[in-house]
């Protein structure tokens, strides 16, 4: 029940928390920004205009935000999975049941 005395079905909003999350972590990707040596201004995706000069990251960077952007996606991945352990196990002790 919620504060207003409504019952919830939870685990429908488990599920769509879950996929929720699931979502999120898909929609994790990598963006370049680009940088204004004159200004220190900061512009996702494209150059700022009037960029005479672009210098790209390096092979080597974009290889490690690939490995973090990745273990982004497998930490959302473990947290929902606990978060579904937790909320099975709280629906047993709610339900009465010991889980066999």
């Amino acid at each position: 029940m919620n504060f207003h005395g409504e019952t919830i079905n939870t685990s429908s909003t488990a599920s769509a928390t879950e996929a929720e999350i699931a979502s999120a972590s898909q929609r994790l990707a990598l963006r370049p920004y680009f940088q204004s040596q004159n200004t220190g201004q900061r512009v996702w995706d494209e150059p700022p205009s009037g960029a005479s000069t672009i210098v790209y990251a390096s092979a080597e960077a974009r290889k490690m935000a690939q490995a973090q952007l990745e273990e982004m996606r497998a930490t959302y991945a473990q947290a929902a999975s606990a978060r579904r352990r937790e909320r099975q196990a709280e629906e047993r002790l709610l339900s009465g049941g010991d889980g066999r």
